[in-house]
């Protein structure tokens, strides 16, 4: 399946997942997902039939702890990045190996309509912080990034820290 997704065959993703033995979650040598292979690839489609199966571990997060909303964060795709928010079973707040956010990596990578979409999740928690004991916020301040900054300000439902 990885395969498929990674080279975006539609008619063999499609046949692949009417298949009930097929491993959807099934990880390569790096804990890389057809889940993460689709986002990596920026294969939209093969997301969405993914993200529509019961079946899928939205949450999986590679060798590195990369989950696949990281990802779509990092590669600054926020079609991606709603795609995985209506999945009932996201988690926004999964940290990587180092400790970091999602919310914090659209902080570190400028993606502002990225970020702004992360804090309208009721269970976003800016306070999380990575193994340095930094958060979301200290890195918009740290990184002079005024306007994230006024935008996490903004915010009504966090609160801030350094």
């Amino acid at each position: 399946l990885s395969v498929a997704v990674e080279k975006n065959d539609k008619k063999l993703i499609s046949v692949l997942l009417e298949q009930p033995v097929t491993d959807l979650n099934f990880p390569d040598n790096q804990g890389r997902t057809p889940l993460l292979y689709a986002i990596n690839q920026g294969h939209e489609w093969a997301l969405e039939q993914l993200l529509d199966d019961y079946r899928i571990a939205v949450n999986h997060r590679d060798a590195q702890g990369t989950s696949g909303l990281m990802l779509a964060v990092v590669q600054g795709s926020l079609p991606m990045v709603q795609q995985l928010l209506k999945h009932p079973m996201i988690d926004v707040n999964l940290q990587d190996q180092f400790g970091r956010t999602a919310l914090m990596l659209s902080v570190l990578y400028h993606e502002h309509g990225v970020m702004e979409t992360l804090l309208r999740q009721r269970s976003i928690n800016d306070t999380l912080q990575d193994r340095l004991g930094r958060t979301a916020f200290f890195f918009a301040k740290y990184s002079d990034q005024r306007d994230l900054v006024k935008m996490l300000l903004r915010h009504p439902r966090l609160s801030y820290t350094l």
